[in-house]
């Protein structure tokens, strides 16, 4: 009655419907995996995570359709729950928050083994993140020799509840071993290289060679 062609209305509602089917299909993936999320808690309001996409931080909040965290730099990210179901996840908190990291260092080949190994324990010690018991010890390893020092390893276990968000637990054993090998006289070396230089006489006139 109009005069309206309906082939092309019923091409265009189809168009849209295709459009808003594959909008709430994202919708509706991150809503399931919110559900799954709150139902099974294999992720908590506290929790230290590092996901496949390279974001690290605490879990602030879980929320139907994102969850949002706090990285170092206190800055909330806000992650689609899909993220946490079909990705990879290392929950740093889950049952044990203690775990353990590598903190690489270097000295002089002059140094004594013996105490690098005492200054790199003590640095450990005045870390309050630092867990040590029985069963999980602090450890001081000589990986390798390298080109001009000797490369260590402060093998440390910390709990990852006392670690602030807005902290790296690297630098803070890096900041301890530098004061205590200051303290006991441990040089920590630097990249160099021995320059030898050869001398050679100056090369006579052609005049004083040809006896003239």
């Amino acid at each position: 009655m109009l005069g309206l062609d309906t082939s092309k209305l019923a091409l265009i509602a189809g168009a849209l419907s295709v459009g808003i089917g594959f909008g709430l299909q994202a919708i509706f993936s991150n809503f399931i995996s919110g559900l799954i999320l709150l139902l099974e808690q294999p992720l908590r309001v506290g929790d230290l995570v590092e996901l496949e996409s390279g974001v690290f931080g605490r879990i602030r909040d879980i929320n139907v359709r994102s969850t949002r965290i706090t990285t170092r730099d206190n800055v909330d990210i806000l992650v689609p729950n899909t993220e946490f179901v079909t990705g990879r996840v290392i929950n740093h908190t889950l049952d044990d928050p203690v775990r353990r990291i590598h903190v690489p260092f270097g000295v002089a080949y002059g140094s004594d083994p013996d105490l690098v190994r005492e200054a790199a324990l003590e640095a450990a010690e005045r870390v309050n993140i630092t867990h040590s018991d029985w069963q999980r010890k602090t450890e001081v390893w000589l990986m390798e020799f390298g080109d001009s020092t000797l490369k260590f390893k402060l093998v440390v276990w910390v709990n990852s509840n006392m670690v602030s968000p807005l902290d790296d637990p690297y630098a803070l054993y890096n900041l301890e071993l530098l004061l205590e090998f200051r303290e006991k006289g441990i040089e920590v070396l630097f990249p160099q290289r021995d320059l030898h230089l050869r001398s050679w006489e100056t090369p006579l006139p052609i005049e004083r060679r040809a006896g003239k």
